[in-house]
Order: structure tokens, then sequence, then C-alpha cells
């Protein structure tokens, strides 16, 4: 609560979220609102931030099969109803999660792998570890093996 001559704290931000299955804008998938007076378009605040995000519009994508990110596969499994479309929707998803595990397995391999060359130069272990992002256990574990 502000009481007179105490300073107005204004760092809070609310944000409403809409999903807007009936679609009254234009073409934008996201649209961003802001308080603002439309007749001389000044905003007074943009503390409070309404999104209404087009449904109608990822589901569109997914039945054209057009690429969909992470993001909008997401949105888009909120107006499929199908179990069909569902299941296979997830198994897309799934497919992502596996595919970024096995990048950071094999990400994680290429470091070790420099890491071992650098041991093989005689580099000191700190040149390795800022180089690498591996700890000093890790590399102390590549010279024992």
């Amino acid at each position: 609560m502000n009481f007179s001559g105490e300073n107005y704290d204004d760092s809070y931000i609310g944000i409403q979220i809409n999903f807007d299955l009936d679609w009254q804008y234009d073409d934008r998938d996201i649209i961003k609102f802001v308080l603002m007076d439309p007749e001389r378009g000044i905003v007074l605040s943009e503390n409070l931030i309404i999104y209404n995000i087009n449904l109608l519009k990822f589901r569109e994508k997914y039945y054209n099969n057009d690429e969909l990110s992470e993001f909008e596969r997401a949105i888009t499994l909120l107006t499929l109803n199908k179990r069909e479309d569902l299941e296979k929707i997830s198994e897309e998803v799934e497919g992502l999660m596996e595919a970024k595990e096995e990048d950071k397995k094999n990400f994680e391999k290429e470091k070790e792998e420099l890491a071992k060359r650098m041991l093989d130069m005689d580099l000191s272990n700190s040149d390795i570890i800022k180089t690498t992002g591996l700890s000093k256990k890790q590399i102390q574990e590549l010279k024992n093996s």
C-alpha cells in the first residue's frame, strides 16, 4: 500500500494471456496489448501486458503440415480434438526431446575428446577447464583412463 509522500513502485508487471479460438484481429499469431490512449498513441503503462494468442492459426499450421517450433507444438496441443492428432504431435515432441538428449551426450563426448587432446599437449588443468567447461574431477578421471 502506498501512502502520501511514498514513491510508487512500478516494477510490478501483470501479464494476462488469452488463448483465442474466436479470432477478431489481424493475421498475426500473437498480439500484444498495453494500456494506451488511442487518440494520442501515448502508452500509459507497460506494466500490464495482455497477449492474445490465435489458437486457430497454430492448428491451421499443424493441419497444413507446416514445420512447427516446440512452442507452436505445445500451443497446438490445446486445439486438437482427435486422439490420433494428439498422439502424433506428442510423438513429435518426444522425438525432439530424445534428439536433444542425444545432442547433449555427443557434446559431452566431444568436450572429453578435446580435453584428452589438450592433456596430450601438456596444457594446464586450468586451461583445459576454461576451454572445455569440464570439472577438475572429470579431467583427473580422463588422465587416469
